[in-house]
């Protein structure tokens, strides 16, 4: 048994079992959504912009029923909705719009 990076879950060849180095913990909550593009450079200009002005944004990739891939922006991770509606009359105030949408990430 060898412990590796880069996979989720064990693997055997031959006479040998990977598993993997670190086991991540998952945490389920909600984040903000604010853009989704079709283009990654507008989806990094706002995410960098956000991040000076403070917030805590990031993006992520994903892709539609058709097969389209989006840039999405996001901003926090949120463990109550009462967090997220108060960060949203901040992002108002960027004269941006966000929706509330369920999120989980691996630490």
């Amino acid at each position: 048994v060898y412990m590796a990076d880069g996979i989720s879950s064990p693997v055997s060849i031959g006479t040998y079992t990977l598993i993997p180095a670190h086991k991540a913990e998952v945490k389920k909550g909600l984040t903000l959504q604010v853009a989704a593009f079709k283009d990654k450079k507008f989806a990094d200009e706002l995410t960098a912009e956000l991040k000076t002005k403070g917030y805590p944004a990031y993006s992520v990739i994903g892709t539609s029923s058709e097969n389209i891939t989006y840039y999405k922006v996001r901003v926090g991770f949120f463990q109550e909705r009462a967090e997220a509606e108060n960060m949203i009359k901040k992002i108002k105030e960027e004269n941006l719009d966000a929706i509330i949408v369920n999120t989980v990430i691996e630490e």
